[in-house]
């Protein structure tokens, strides 16, 4: 039986209206098989273009669930303004990968990988995979949250990047604790600016979302 590489559960969007909402897509469900070629049959308006859009990560649903190989890609955020170029690119990769380690393979923490960025204004996006910190913060975590900054600003350096801006990894649903993963972030950006003089990075960006990391941030570069 051929696998599925793209599985869609209950989707919907719904748009706000000056008379309230209206569904332009609702209760969408399907699956499309590995080297499947698949596409929309109905009238205007039945919401193909929708549907194709938050397939591709280009529109974020309102509910529902997106399931390309495996892996839940309903609220990619990157992924929804770089375009379905992205998902394309990192699919081939994971291929590429899983031909190479068995088709088990994941990626693995503070191993990086990069990419284009297609529409979003960047060159190219690092991505890594961050510790995920269970039953509690553990040295181990530790570790491996500074070997993901040490890898991506190495990634970055051999690309020629002269500028990298990095979100606060695994502090949200990988539950590390906001204050140690910025103290490791710093420092550990620090330290690898000072071993590599002559690098082609010009500018780290520290990327925050919310304001209780800024402040977090602030206190520590400021010292």
């Amino acid at each position: 039986m051929a696998e599925n590489v793209l599985e869609v559960k209950d989707l919907k969007k719904q748009y706000h209206t000056k008379n309230g909402t209206a569904d332009a897509v609702k209760g969408i469900s399907f699956h499309v098989q590995k080297r499947a070629i698949f596409g929309f049959l109905g009238a205007n308006g039945a919401g193909k273009s929708t549907t194709i859009n938050m397939v591709t990560t280009q529109l974020l649903p309102t509910s529902g669930q997106i399931i390309y190989d495996g892996k839940d890609m309903t609220s990619n955020v990157v992924g929804s303004f770089a375009g379905c170029q992205l998902r394309y690119d990192t699919y081939l990769k994971m291929e590429e990968m899983k031909e190479k380690y068995g088709q088990e393979y994941d990626q693995s923490t503070a191993v990086p990988m990069i990419t284009s960025a297609y529409n979003l204004p960047s060159k190219y996006i690092i991505h890594v995979v961050g510790p995920i910190v269970y039953p509690y913060l553990m040295n181990k975590h530790k570790i491996q949250l500074a070997a993901c900054y040490r890898a991506s600003l190495d990634l970055a350096a051999q690309n020629g990047c002269k500028n990298i801006a990095f979100c606060c990894i695994s502090t949200g649903v990988f539950l590390f604790p906001q204050d140690k993963a910025a103290e490791i972030a710093v420092k550990t950006v620090k330290e690898w600016l000072d071993e590599h003089p002559n690098n082609s990075l010009k500018q780290v960006i520290f990327n925050v979302f919310k304001d209780s990391d800024c402040k977090i941030y602030q206190n520590l570069l400021c010292k």
